[in-house]
């Protein structure tokens, strides 16, 4: 029976590798040098996250892949839905449509971790990746408004977004998608 922890680390190990790769191919995607360095942090920031991650899972790096891939970890519909829609004509538009969803995703399970995670130093680990992905939800939000010129945006649920951001972290403050 796995643990809430080495959900945890699973969860957090695939999720990043799946961002990576999703990050990094928008990255190379685009031409406009706004969207393109967006897409190249933020494929800097999951490097770090999966790099925080594993220093602290207590199996070897090694040996992750192989739990990630019998686990499905490539099968995840999300991913597979993610990845096929990164074909060559997608538009930056929905790029960043797709980056928020992720994003909020993330924010789902990192919050449940950081609630029910008793160990402080997985918790603090996974409350500054959730830091970070609120930050990231600003980022694409303002690239979107960027790239629409500020027109009315479907981004996202915008009232999920903020609930998430007032109950996990009132210091953020509203953010508008």
């Amino acid at each position: 029976m796995k643990t809430l922890q080495d959900t945890a680390f699973l969860t957090a190990i695939a999720t990043g590798i799946r961002s990576l790769s999703f990050y990094r191919t928008m990255a190379y995607k685009f031409n406009d040098i706004h969207t393109k360095k967006l897409f190249e942090l933020l494929a800097h920031k999951e490097a770090d996250h999966l790099h925080a991650v594993c220093r602290l899972c207590p199996d070897s790096k090694q040996d992750l892949v192989p739990i990630l891939i019998d686990n499905g970890m490539y099968a995840y519909p999300y991913y597979c839905s993610m990845l096929n829609s990164a074909d060559v004509n997608i538009s930056e538009k929905d790029a960043l449509q797709i980056a928020i969803k992720d994003e909020l995703a993330c924010i789902e399970n990192y919050s449940a971790f950081v609630e029910n995670i008793e160990n402080h130093s997985i918790r603090n680990v996974f409350e500054k990746i959730l830091k970070d992905t609120y930050r990231h939800c600003e980022l694409i939000s303002d690239e979107y408004s960027r790239i629409t010129k500020g027109a009315a945006s479907t981004l996202t649920d915008t009232s999920m977004f903020e609930k998430y951001v007032q109950a996990q972290s009132p210091a953020i403050g509203s953010i508008t998608i």
